[in-house]
């Protein structure tokens, strides 16, 4: 495609020898907005071989604001079905070619640059779902933190009251032991000592007679034989 305005530039040259009419004054003197205008409004320069050549020219040059390769390629198109003989043939048959060429590379550049765009609004969309996401991640993660940090305290809170009760409790326990050793010495050396040494039972006595009920044989020894 890079020498493409010098194909445009050859065209134009081709096309300069013409009647002179309003269309090819404007033409010659480099006026294509005032010659197009013209050529749209006398139909009768339509029948002209060299005047659909030349208006088909100026719609096929890209940098102009008159390109139309539509346009350009229905005008070639007339003229090879209308002067199929004409001197400008070889010239219009490679401008379609051109043209056509260009047209189906713009409709693909156009597609994908549809295609770029329906792409770039998806992953603007999935970004900004993304976003949304991790920024709700982010919150999750503090209230988390901050439940997991109050559950410690609570934990630790409970800790400490927990080894607080069994200091208490086993020094409750200390306490009851202390009271009940004070609580049986003062019964034994009190009113009460007797009783408890009658529940304790009798003292014996030393040297004291036997009992009746003792067998003789445990008084004296077996007798001779």
């Amino acid at each position: 495609m890079k020498g493409m305005p010098l194909v445009w530039g050859i065209l134009l040259l081709g096309a300069s020898a013409c009647a002179a009419s309003e269309f090819d004054h404007h033409f010659d003197s480099g006026r294509y907005g005032e010659a197009l205008a013209a050529f749209e409004a006398d139909p009768s320069l339509q029948a002209s071989d060299q005047t659909l050549y030349r208006a088909a020219s100026l719609h096929a040059r890209p940098d102009d604001p008159s390109y139309d390769p539509a346009r350009a390629v229905e005008l070639l198109e007339r003229l090879l079905t209308s002067h199929p003989d004409s001197p400008h043939r070889g010239e219009a048959e490679l401008l379609i070619g051109l043209l056509t060429e260009l047209q189906q590379a713009e409709a693909r550049a156009t597609q994908r640059e549809s295609e770029l765009i329906r792409e770039i609004d998806r992953l603007a969309e999935e970004s900004t779902r993304l976003e949304q996401q991790l920024d709700w991640l982010h919150t999750s993660l503090e209230r988390q933190e901050e439940d997991r940090e109050a559950l410690y305290q609570v934990i630790f809170r409970i800790t400490g009251d927990l080894r607080q009760k069994y200091q208490e409790f086993a020094s409750l326990q200390e306490e009851l032991e202390r009271l009940k050793a004070i609580d049986l010495r003062s019964l034994r050396g009190g009113a009460l000592g007797a009783e408890w040494e009658d529940l304790d039972g009798p003292t014996p006595i030393s040297g004291s007679p036997q009992s009746a009920n003792e067998a003789p044989s445990d008084r004296a020894g077996t007798p001779d034989r």
